[in-house]
């Protein structure tokens, strides 16, 4: 880690240098120039809107403090396993291995063991956390010899989400800090990463800027968050792109550098993800006659990506993940080949037949899922969700029909289109590997798995600064930002209440 550190810091010197001195690179400094327009468009939006990052920071520092403390240890889904996957990363081992039909890596003994810590929490709500425990476990230090961990789960995934949380694992772990206090940084890394990455998103979106305050401060997205699961940067990603897709305009066309750069961020979602990478044909529909060319770069650059970590990160250690459960991966694919129009009723009914489970774990279904919070905030969070984003869509298509822009119709159902096509791969890739072969219900689908792809509903959204009138302009500007902070105020106390009522308080 020390030395990949040194080598980058040495790459980027040399690359300032060369950017200075060679007067041949000056276009790609006009190119990059392009990107200041996201913060200049930040100076004309209407004042009270720009107050929107601002509560948002207050909002979050508040969770990210409290939260991370008061949050027993390992109690995300498969955050234990995630913390494996960052201490293999923080060792400088991007690729795991496989050791029999487990497949992870080798770590030392005492992550193994701090990875107990409650491990009864999730199957037994009568059981409460305690502080002795928790210092029990933070006598454990970086000692023991390698032991093989099976974290199958999570070391197919990219190592670049990792990175905040892995950083902070290494650091703590050369200044000789415990195991378990390595592992409370690596969550306060992750959860000032996820705030930094919200703000910027929330500071430079020109369109859905109150959707994107509202996912990024949902219970469920604060609690990935505050852990050291790449889950919380793969929703921060998806904010920033989405924001950054916001303010395109076909009058400004973007460069192949820049459009390639978008690619990238696309292409670290497919690798977290794979069926994410459908998303990154979105900026296509955005684009102009003039860049539509220049904009395939970036589906392309995603996928380029995408598939180069499935061979390099995934192939050489994926195994079955539940091979002893009836599942077999061969037959199901077949399956799904010789009736296609039959796995796409099996999609349609485990969606009806889930909605509401998979609405709560969207929304909020903190610990291992098995934590609700009251009915009145799921019931005002669907609600709001759905006046939220169709009744922007509507507004945003009848004013471009207005306008005489029929083609935003034909974009918008076609960026609608990749989004579900983005879900029916989430779908099929879980009836491949967690199913049984030609079960009626797909399993394995959890709510949060939708929460990155939400963000680019933005681009479908209205700008503030298309009405012409000031007054109403102000109004609108600054109900949303009051809206927004009675919504993140509520929000932290569900969080809280739930949090405290069900691991700490008899």
């Amino acid at each position: 880690m020390l030395y990949t550190s040194v080598s980058i810091a040495c790459i980027a010197w040399a690359a300032s240098v060369t950017w200075r001195k060679n007067p041949k690179l000056s276009f790609l400094r006009l190119n990059l120039n392009h990107f200041g327009s996201l913060f200049r468009g930040l100076r004309q939006e209407a004042a009270p809107l720009t107050l929107i990052p601002v509560l948002f920071a207050i909002f979050f520092s508040v969770m990210m403090v409290c939260g991370c403390v008061i949050a027993p240890p390992f109690q995300t889904p498969d955050e234990y396993a995630h913390f494996m996957r960052n201490v293999q990363i923080s060792e400088g081992h991007i690729v795991g291995s496989k050791g029999g039909k487990a497949s992870g890596g080798k770590l030392p003994a005492s992550v193994v063991q701090v990875t107990s810590l409650f491990g009864y929490l999730p199957g037994d709500s009568t059981r409460k956390a305690n502080l002795a425990e928790i210092e029990r476990f933070d006598t454990i230090t970086w000692v023991g010899p390698p032991v093989f961990a099976d974290f199958r789960n999570t070391v197919l995934y990219g190592p670049i989400l990792y990175l905040p949380a892995a950083t902070a694992i290494w650091v703590t772990r050369h200044l000789n800090w415990t195991v378990l206090q390595s592992y409370y940084m690596g969550r306060f890394a992750n959860a000032l990463v996820f705030m930094i990455l919200g703000i910027l998103a929330l500071a430079i979106a020109r369109r859905g800027r109150v959707l994107i305050c509202f996912i990024l401060s949902l219970p469920m997205s604060a609690a990935l968050a505050m852990s050291v699961s790449q889950d919380a940067q793969m929703i921060a990603l998806g904010a920033v792109l989405a924001a950054i897709l916001t303010n395109h305009r076909q009058s400004d066309p973007w460069s192949w550098l820049e459009w390639g750069l978008v690619g990238l961020g696309f292409g670290v979602l497919g690798m977290a993800k794979a069926p994410y990478v459908a998303l990154s044909a979105i900026p296509c529909l955005l684009a102009g006659r003039r860049e539509f060319v220049p904009s395939l770069i970036c589906p392309l650059v995603a996928l380029i990506l995408t598939f180069a970590w499935l061979k390099i990160g995934v192939a050489p250690t994926r195994v079955h993940f539940a091979g002893d459960a009836g599942v077999v991966e061969a037959t199901q694919a077949l399956f799904i080949a010789h009736h296609p129009i039959e796995f796409v009723g099996i999609v349609i009914h485990s969606i009806s037949s889930f909605w509401t489970i998979y609405t709560e774990q969207f929304t909020g279904a903190l610990g291992w899922l098995q934590i609700l919070l009251p009915q009145n905030y799921y019931d005002f969070t669907r609600k709001s969700l759905e006046w939220l984003i169709l009744g922007g869509i509507v507004l945003r298509i009848v004013g471009e029909v207005f306008k005489g822009n029929y083609w935003f119709v034909v974009r918008a159902l076609l960026i609608i289109a990749l989004m579900l096509l983005s879900v029916f791969g989430i779908f099929l890739s879980l009836y491949i590997i967690w199913t049984v072969v030609a079960a009626p219900l797909v399993n394995g689908i959890q709510g949060r798995y939708f929460l990155p792809m939400t963000f680019f509903l933005a681009v479908l959204m209205p700008n503030l600064r298309d009405i012409d009138l000031p007054i109403v302009r102000t109004v609108i500007g600054r109900s949303s930002a009051l809206l927004c902070a009675g919504w993140m105020g509520w929000a932290g106390f569900v969080f809280f209440q739930a949090i405290l009522v069900h691991y700490w308080f008899p």
